[in-house]
This record gives C-alpha cells, sequence and structure tokens, in this order.
C-alpha cells in the first residue's frame, strides 16, 4: 500500500510512504478529521482535538468504540483484519494513548507528542 503526501520530493514529486507507516498515516488523519469537514464523507473523522479535548475514564468505551467503527468503516479493507483499539489515559496527565492492533503490526498514537516523520502539512489538504 502507499501513500502520497502533500509535500514534494527534490524532484518535485509527491512524498510517497509505503506499508505500515502509510497505515499509520491513514489512521492519523482519520483520528484527527473532524466529523462533517468530508463532504463525501460526513461522518468521516474522530475529531480527536477539540472534541474530545477533557475526557473523562467514563467516556473512554464510547471514543473506544467510536474509533474501531471509524476504522472498519473508512480505513482499507487489508487493515480490518483483526483490528482492535485500545485506549488509556496516561499516569498523571490528561493526554490519551491510543493503541490499533492489525495483525502483526501495532499503531501507537500518543496525543502528547508524535514521533512519526512527517509534519501537521502532510496530513492536511
Amino acid at each position: 500500500m502507499k501513500e502520497y503526501l502533500l509535500t514534494t520530493n527534490a524532484y518535485l514529486e509527491p512524498t510517497v510512504i509505503e506499508g505500515s507507516e502509510a497505515y499509520g498515516i491513514l489512521l492519523t488523519r482519520l483520528l484527527l478529521l473532524e466529523p462533517g469537514t468530508n463532504p463525501d464523507h460526513p461522518r468521516m473523522g474522530v475529531g480527536l482535538g477539540p472534541k474530545y479535548r477533557f475526557i473523562t475514564s467514563d467516556q473512554m468505551e464510547m471514543l473506544q468504540s467510536l474509533i474501531q467503527e471509524q476504522v472498519n468503516t473508512y480505513l482499507p479493507s487489508e487493515f480490518l483484519a483483526n483490528t482492535k483499539a485500545y485506549l488509556e489515559i496516561k499516569p498523571k496527565s490528561k493526554y490519551l494513548l491510543i493503541t490499533i492492533v492489525a495483525d502483526d503490526t501495532k499503531y501507537v498514537y500518543d496525543t502528547e507528542q508524535s514521533d512519526t516523520p512527517i509534519e501537521l502539512s502532510d496530513l492536511i489538504s
């Protein structure tokens, strides 16, 4: 699987990410996307930023099922095999640690920091 970013390489071609990193980018986009911003799919997106900024432990199960439903609905079918979402609030903070397990690959999204080699400009059109 390939995912094309909005940034370009030295030859002014779109930057291409392949394999599990491409799935990670698709997952990050899905988590950050605000519902209603994609006119073709108005229910697409979790909207992690503003909507779940002050989430409580009581709401974790609801957010976990929302993420699971979004992954099952909007990510490519080869990503779906045995996919499960896990959420936890990091100790002594209000940050979320989101782990998506798909087959033998684990994708971790930490709302406190991101060590991905992509920038926000790569994700948003």
